[in-house]
């Protein structure tokens, strides 16, 4: 899924960090377990899923797993031209 968030800058905006705690949240961990990892509190990375869901245009942790998947089956695609 790494290969997937990287796009994502581009594509959608997203900052450095915003792709961090996306590809976080895509590898299955949750908002406590970013802000330990990352070191912020549970606020700022609440603050990161809002802003990447709005630029994403996805509603929900299960919509960006989908948009994950998706850019994934994108890039494999590209690759194998």
């Amino acid at each position: 899924m790494e290969q997937a968030v990287d796009g994502w800058g581009e594509k959608f905006g997203l900052s450095a960090r915003e792709k961090e705690v996306a590809q976080l949240l895509l590898s299955g961990r949750n908002v406590p377990a970013v802000a330990d990892l990352l070191c912020i509190s549970q606020s700022t990375v609440q603050t990161h899923v809002k802003h990447i869901y709005e630029r994403t245009g996805v509603h929900s942790r299960q919509e960006l797993i989908a948009l994950g998947h998706e850019s994934l089956d994108e890039l494999l695609s590209e690759q194998r031209k």
